[in-house]
This record gives C-alpha cells, sequence and structure tokens, in this order.
C-alpha cells in the first residue's frame, strides 16, 4: 500500500456571493469571461467563490453546495501540491 504524507500548511478562504449574478460578474473580472449558467463556484489561489446556499438558483441546493465547496478545495490542494500545475 502506498501511503502519501503531507501537510497542510496554509489557510483556505471562502467568499460568499448573494446570488449567481454576483458570483457571475466576479469570474467574468478574474477569467475574462462569462460562465456557464450552472456554475455556482470557483477558485483563485486559495480562495473558493461560491454562491450563498440561501440562494442557490434553480439547480442547486445547500448539498450541492457542499460538494462544489469540496471540489473547490480539492482543485487549491492539488494547486499547492503541484505547484506547476495550471489552475
Amino acid at each position: 500500500m502506498l501511503l502519501l504524507h503531507f501537510l497542510i500548511a496554509f489557510a483556505v478562504g471562502l467568499a460568499k456571493y448573494d446570488g449567481l449574478p454576483t458570483l457571475h460578474e466576479k469570474y467574468e473580472i478574474l477569467y475574462g469571461h462569462k460562465p456557464a449558467e450552472w456554475v455556482v463556484g470557483t477558485c483563485t489561489g486559495n480562495i473558493i467563490l461560491l454562491v450563498s446556499p440561501a440562494n442557490p438558483g434553480e439547480d442547486h441546493d445547500f448539498d450541492s453546495l457542499v460538494k462544489v465547496a469540496l471540489h473547490e478545495m480539492v482543485h487549491i490542494y492539488n494547486q499547492q501540491l503541484n505547484a506547476s500545475m495550471l489552475m
């Protein structure tokens, strides 16, 4: 069995947006293009940007946003562990 031992020694931030339009505006500023309508989260550096669970849009709920946050955290960990990897 292969065991990987590493220490996560950095903070992960969470920026919560009040609705999809606000999150999508920030996304467009960061990446230079509009996101797909279903996008409810992304990450930049060590910060997860996520739409509020109180207003997730028609296609998501609290449980799906938890999964999105975990998905984005994996991107952050991968980027930290593989510094040469592009986000």
